[in-house]
């Protein structure tokens, strides 16, 4: 999934589907903290509201595009992220109960609880599984790139390439086009040709 470009929002299935497990996992350990219980499915209510969870999730990510760049983020991004998704799950949650007239019937502390539980495991999981993924990519076969740019970005391209790609690039070098700067070292990256000789190295 992760070696060829996966056009859509699909390409991150995998963190949809890890998303919805924690969601019901959170609003089962609420359920039972509220009401001594793991059966969530034996009550009607909470298990309409188990699966409203789910497509409230999916439509959440789906519009307002939650997983954009997931392995890119960093711990805080990542953290700012799933607090938006967590409000905003809980915003949708709180607008299906009074619409379908089912609110006084709903405990609030299922509804707090859910929230909390949801920010700190999703965020946990979801900073695990892109571990994983960065290690189980990032192994051997690693894609060569030569770095083709201009002097006024070359700073800020390498920076972007070494420490926030996921897909693992080994860099070979670098080209500036704008400017004569052969053998020079940027970052830790040499400066392999310049616009004049570009196509004879690579």
């Amino acid at each position: 999934m992760y070696k060829k470009s996966v056009q859509g929002w699909l390409k991150h299935l995998d963190f949809m589907i890890l998303d919805v497990v924690c969601l019901w996992i959170s609003f089962t350990l609420a359920f039972n903290m509220r009401h001594g219980s793991l059966d969530v499915l034996a009550n009607s209510l909470y298990r309409d509201m188990m699966w409203s969870l789910a497509l409230m999730d999916i439509v959440v990510i789906f519009f307002f595009d939650s997983l954009k760049n997931v392995l890119k983020r960093g711990f805080y991004q990542e953290f700012v992220m799933t607090v938006k998704q967590t409000c905003l799950i809980t915003l949708c949650s709180v607008f299906y109960l009074f619409t379908f007239k089912e609110a006084d019937s709903y405990s609030r502390l299922v509804l707090g609880y859910t929230a909390a539980l949801y920010l700190l495991l999703s965020y946990v999981l979801r900073c695990l599984w892109k571990n994983c993924l960065r290690k189980y990519f990032g192994g051997a076969e690693k894609r060569s790139l030569l770095i083709v740019t201009i002097s006024d970005i070359v700073d800020t391209v390498i920076d972007n390439i070494k420490n926030k790609n996921y897909g693992d690039y080994f860099v070979t070098g670098v080209c500036i086009l704008d400017k004569k700067a052969k053998g020079r070292v940027i970052d830790g990256v040499t400066v392999v040709a310049d616009e004049d000789d570009l196509v004879e190295y690579v």
